[in-house]
């Protein structure tokens, strides 16, 4: 993930790494600024802005329901009720077609 700003350009990586690059300073982001003390302000602020970002996408994604997931979950619920239905063990089958 990653965020720009008019000065200052930070991005995070999954292994837990990040660049943070001064922009204005270093226009061709040789020098990487992420984990030095004399940043940690902006690095810290940056990053902030990641994880808002990120938890507001996921809560705008919780809202959607990818249209396979959906079907499949229907199935899914539709054969438990068959099986509750019959009476039989609703222990994890697949699904009969």
């Amino acid at each position: 993930m990653m965020v720009r700003t008019r000065t200052h350009k930070y991005a995070h990586y999954k292994d837990g790494s990040a660049e943070l690059y001064d922009l204005a300073a270093d226009p061709d982001e040789i020098t990487n600024l992420a984990g030095h003390s004399d940043c940690a302000a902006v690095e810290t602020a940056l990053k902030a802005r990641l994880v808002e970002h990120s938890i507001e996408c996921q809560s705008n994604r919780s809202h959607s329901v990818s249209a396979p997931q959906y079907w499949l979950r229907l199935e899914l619920e539709e054969d438990y009720k068959r099986q509750i239905a019959e009476g039989v063990n609703t222990k994890y089958r697949p699904l009969h077609k």
